[in-house]
């Protein structure tokens, strides 16, 4: 509750206390606002009768019904004094309620005020109610109290959203918040609406009251607004479509009346609607035409990209299209353009599908300024090349009229018909999206779930269901030509997805990607080979960067002749040599294809024919990385018919040599990828940049050298952010997080950012990072429960999307595409989720587990961090030591040379998995009281060095002194790796003397880093020696507020700052002090030390 006059909270035992005594108190808020259920509250808290009346629309023509229903008596219709006096009789000493007095008729009206000096009344209002002119005014002066109700507090608003939708997810959660704006009964409807929208909810549906609340909601808000004067409907109605905040002078002179009415706040010059659920409502409650004018006007109002999505909206798709350029040609940032492009392509298409000002399909309207009309198609591919930059796949592929279809993409048709904000595919292409297997039963090429398929080929478009069945002549999903030719084949062709394996029947490309390069000019297609090409090449790119590198090799080589014709194709639309009888490339990807098929067809632009290999050999180096560098090596060495010279110095050339150098480590490979990086952005290619930035990456990664690493995506990520790359932002941030994770460097932050990145839509390759650090981070802070709990989480979503195990990406748990060959980009993604699921379980005492969790080890970092927690999985499991591996990573080779060298392994006792190897609460806390020391986490990268050969120094030999060098390797790579090597070198011995040098380090570092759960080893292995640390006092847990345990319970359930301080109705400020404060308390390093600590004394 809050006074109207803005000033201080009113508490509620103050309203009771005011009702012990004559008075008239008014509670008055918006519609849902909670107004009845708090009159209801405070009437059951007065002791003394209690008489409850109210207002109904439908009897307000009755004279005194809204008091006659309270005092249950007839009141004297004509005369207010003396119906006021019968009330009076009746109600004495006491309590008098009358809810919904907007609805009150006029007698009751005149008598409230006239109680006020006489009676105990408490009414509620809804604010604006619509009243008649002065009635408000004289309950205005008359009342000794008006209260305004403003909704719920963050944390009651949190625990009413979570017992409405217990299964919500948090980021689904906070929208529901910051749309609700605390109101009660909008938090329901939208919570409830949130989990009947939602594909995979575990929600019951809701029950018929929890589904009326919804539609009670909007009927209440709609008629509040219709009782708004008109300035201030207006006003209200246009902070609904802007979905943002705005200025007075913007909004009109209704703004005023809405601050009266509690329906936003003004602080500067800002208007802000309060809830902004009230404001989307008051839009969609006007008329079309009264919506569509108001987008218009907003339009005139506002500039550049804004004002060209209201123009799109007010039904104006050719002033759309006309700010969308010029948007455009200012953007600032590559987010930007992107943006403003594919809106100008949008807009396009509809202003030729609607024949708005007499654009004709496949024409852009002509340009403000000058009158240009610009190729439909160029501007499409203009389009789609912004948002691969961008990392925009979905726009991309909208906007080339292409869309995910599960296992493959399925072209579309070449016209645009509006669906919501944006454009769904309508033409005369046919859509083949089929259910298992991918066949269209009946010869009916149909989209979406089962039940919606058209027969008989009729082309038919559904809604509820998915279903979106298109059929062409003939019953094939055919484009182009009339009789059903597929493009670029002969007479009859199919250019569809067919049964397993995604076969391509009767002379279609194989892969559902091919058969879109061949449209016709209708309607915006492509009308030269030059686009068509450009096409193929930006549906290439964006498979590639969605994951799919088997994908991208189909689609690159539909880029590689005119129409779909590639290498192998015997005549036209007939694939010969290049597919398999069951659809699968045997030859015809990998191995099969003649030198030609790798450059563009002749008469595209060298520009296009360079971004053609970049995308080829990239996707090839994902997927037959030694046929790559065959190829690469014969075209340095002049094969008859590669690549033509005169492409080398394209940035994009640069980046594929210089990637395929970084795959097979040749010499100066990192500067080779560092200049394509700067040749490309001098070029003003930001795509060929952020490639570079990519793989200059993942190769240091791959090969340990994470402190390089670490520095190269941070550069990477904030170059990205500067130019509004989301997707590529988030590849490169996630990157950043997991190598803070390996180094040690402040393990609480690595938490925050990574569990924030995961709430966050992520590419495939960001969210595999991001979750590993999360995941890693955590259990070495001790948070093993949470830990485990994201790991079991993520492989539980995977095997939800798709039943077969696959992660949503086309490739399944072996990292493989399904096709048998390898689709990962060896970027080592599934083996480092792998991995890390291994060492949570080594962590959490399950030797046995992480030693069946680990994958097979190859070269990589990721591939030699698995074999070393098996070695150390085996070590706990008193399993004999095995021969050496061999390792291209010298500090991978160099630990377990050390382990198979020594002659028995470290001493098992005390490092065993008895009693949770690790575990604070057995094995000491990370304030044992040893000197704090520096990092290792700083110095050269000289460990991860990926040259064969013997380690510095001499062979390593057995005892400490191989687990030392091995320790000494490790530094500037992997933080933990070096506390575990010092570990082991301290238990590898009885002597004292030669263990306790190595212990203490392990001790620094760990402690230092806040590896909670390896230095409970290291203090587990010093008692051995009788050295004994102090650990901290559980019972300092209860030196704690309420406050602190409840701050640091939620830091142990994983949830971020910004989450805590939503749930309980605080500042983030104010839980940083929280987390501070406990840790001082306990003696904690780190956060989540301090919350494992509140766990474990909970326990």
């Amino acid at each position: 509750m809050v006074d109207a006059d803005g000033g201080t909270p009113a508490d509620r035992l103050e309203v009771i206390d005011r009702l012990r005594r004559p008075g008239l108190v008014v509670l008055a808020g918006g519609p849902g606002t909670g107004r009845t259920t708090a009159l209801r509250s405070l009437a059951s808290s007065f002791r003394g009768p209690v008489f409850t009346g109210g207002g109904l629309a439908t009897l307000r023509h009755l004279p005194g019904m809204a008091l006659a229903r309270a005092v249950r008596a007839r009141l004297p219709e004509r005369d207010a004094p003396l119906a006021a006096e019968a009330v009076r009789a009746r109600v004495g000493e006491g309590l008098l309620v009358v809810d919904d007095v907007h609805h009150a008729d006029p007698l009751s009206l005149a008598v409230l005020p006239l109680l006020a000096d006489v009676c105990r009344v408490l009414v509620a209002i809804r604010t604006p109610g619509g009243l008649p002119p002065g009635a408000e005014e004289a309950l205005r002066s008359a009342a000794s109290r008006w209260t305004v109700l403003t909704g719920l507090d963050a944390g009651p608003a949190r625990d009413l959203a979570r017992s409405v939708a217990p299964a919500l997810d948090a980021r689904a959660l906070d929208a529901v918040l910051d749309r609700a704006g605390g109101n009660p009964l909008a938090i329901r409807a939208l919570a409830m609406r949130a989990v009947s929208s939602g594909p995979e909810s575990d929600d019951p549906p809701p029950s018929a009251a929890e589904d009326s609340a919804a539609g009670a909601l909007d009927r209440a808000v709609a008629a509040a607004v219709a009782d708004l004067p008109r300035p201030a409907r207006t006003a209200l109605a246009a902070l609904g479509l802007l979905g943002r905040p705005a200025s007075p002078l913007l909004l009109g002179p209704g703004v005023p009346e809405l601050v009266d009415a509690g329906w936003v706040t003004v602080d500067g010059e800002v208007v802000t609607p309060s809830p902004r659920y009230l404001a989307e409502v008051a839009a969609a409650v006007l008329p079309s035409a009264e919506r569509s004018g108001l987008h218009r006007r907003l339009a005139d109002l506002l500039s550049g990209l804004e004002s060209a999505r209201h123009s799109q909206a007010g039904g104006d798709p050719v002033g759309a299209y006309r700010s969308a350029l010029a948007a455009a040609r200012s953007a600032p940032t590559v987010g930007d353009r992107a943006a403003a492009l594919l809106l100008a392509a949008d807009a396009a298409m509809e202003a030729g599908a609607t024949g708005a000002d007499g654009v004709r399909p496949g024409e852009a309207p002509a340009e403000r300024v000058g009158g240009r009309v610009r190729s439909l198609g160029a501007l499409r591919l203009e389009a789609a090349e912004a948002a691969l930059a961008a990392g925009d796949l979905a726009g991309c592929h909208r906007v080339l009229g292409h869309a995910p279809s599960g296992d493959g993409y399925a072209p579309f048709g070449d016209g645009y018909a509006p669906s919501g904000d944006g454009y769904a595919p309508d033409g005369d292409g046919a859509a083949a999206r089929g259910t298992a297997g991918g066949a269209a039963a009946g010869g009916v090429a149909a989209r979406g779930a089962a039940g919606g398929a058209a027969a008989g080929g009729v082309a038919a478009r559904g809604t509820a269901g998915g279903v979106a069945a298109r059929g062409a002549a003939g019953g094939v999903a055919a484009r182009g030509a009339a009789g059903g030719v597929a493009v670029g084949g002969a007479a009859g062709g199919v250019a569809a997805r067919g049964a397993a394996g995604g076969v391509a029947a009767g002379g279609g490309a194989a892969g559902g990607v091919a058969g879109g390069a061949g449209w016709g000019g209708a309607g915006g297609g492509w009308v030269s080979a030059g686009d068509r090409v450009r096409a193929a090449v930006l549906r290439a790119e964006a498979l590639l960067q969605g994951g799919d590198a088997a994908g991208a090799v189909a689609a690159a080589r539909a880029a590689a002749a005119p129409g779909i014709a590639a290498p192998g194709v015997a005549a036209p639309g007939v694939a010969a040599e290049g597919v398999a009888a069951e659809g699968v490339a045997a030859e015809g990807v990998a191995a099969g294809w003649g030198a030609s098929g790798w450059v563009a067809a002749d008469g595209a632009p060298d520009v296009l024919r360079a971004e053609h290999v970049r995308v080829t050999l990239l996707a090839e180096l994902a997927i037959d990385p030694d046929r790559a560098g065959e190829w690469a090596g014969g075209w340095a060495g002049g094969w008859a018919g590669a690549v033509p010279a005169e492409l080398a110095g394209f940035p994009a050339v640069r980046v594929a040599l210089a990637a395929v150098g970084a795959r097979e480590r040749r010499d100066g490979w990192v500067d080779s990828l560092t200049a394509a990086a700067g040749a490309a952005l001098a070029d003003g290619r930001p795509v060929d940049a952020w490639w570079s930035g990519w793989l200059l990456t993942e190769n240091l990664l791959a090969d340990g050298r994470v402190t390089e690493a670490h520095a190269v995506a941070g550069q990477y990520r904030a170059a990205c952010a500067g130019q509004l790359a989301y997707s590529w932002e988030t590849r490169f941030a996630a990157a950043e997080l997991w190598c803070g994770a390996l180094l040690g460097a402040d393990l609480d932050a690595v938490v925050r950012g990574a569990v924030d990145l995961l709430d966050r839509t992520l590419p495939a390759q960001a969210r595999s990072y991001a979750l590993a650090a999360a995941a890693l981070a955590l259990a070495d802070t001790g948070a093993l429960a949470p830990a485990r709990a994201r790991l079991d989480r993520d492989r539980a979503g995977r095997a939800r999307r798709d039943g077969t195990g696959r992660d949503g990406s086309g490739r399944d748990g072996t990292g493989r595409d399904g096709t048998g060959r390898d689709g990962t980009a060896r970027d080592g993604m599934s083996e480092l989720v792998q991995w890390v699921d291994s060492e949570v379980a080594w962590l959490d005492g399950q030797p046995d587990r992480a030693l069946s969790a680990v994958g097979p080890a190859d070269g990589s970092l990721a591939g030699g961090l698995g074999a070393v927690t098996a070695r150390w999985a085996r070590h706990d499991l008193g399993a004999d030591a095995d021969a050496p591996a061999r390792h291209r990573l010298l500090p991978v080779r160099a630990t377990l040379s050390a382990w198979a060298e020594s002659a028995a392994g470290p001493a098992r006792s005390g490092a065993g998995s008895a009693s949770a190897p690790g575990h604070p609460a057995s094995g000491g806390s990370a304030s044992g009281g040893s000197a704090s020391g520096g990092s290792a986490s700083g110095g050269s990268a000289s460990g991860g060095s990926a040259s064969e050969g013997p380690t510095p120094g001499g062979p390593v030999s057995g005892g400490p002194t191989a687990f030392e060098a091995a320790a000494a390797l490790w530094q500037g790579s992997a933080l933990r790796e070096q506390v575990r090597c010092l570990l082991a070198a301290g238990l590898s011995t009885g002597d004292v003397d030669r263990a306790l040098p190595p212990l203490l380090a392990a001790e620094k570092y760990a402690e230092h880093a806040g590896l909670t759960v390896l230095l409970g080893r290291v203090h587990r292995a010093l008692r051995q020696f009788s050295v004994r640390r102090s650990t901290i006092d559980r019972t300092r847990t209860s030196t704690l507020t309420a406050r602190e345990r409840e701050v640091l319970a939620l830091v142990a359930a994983g949830e971020p700052t910004r989450r805590i301080a939503g749930q309980l109705g605080i500042s983030r400020e104010t839980v940083e002090t929280h987390v501070r404060s406990g840790m001082r308390k306990l003696g904690a390093r780190t956060r989540t030390e301090a919350a494992t600590l509140v766990l474990e004394g909970a326990g």
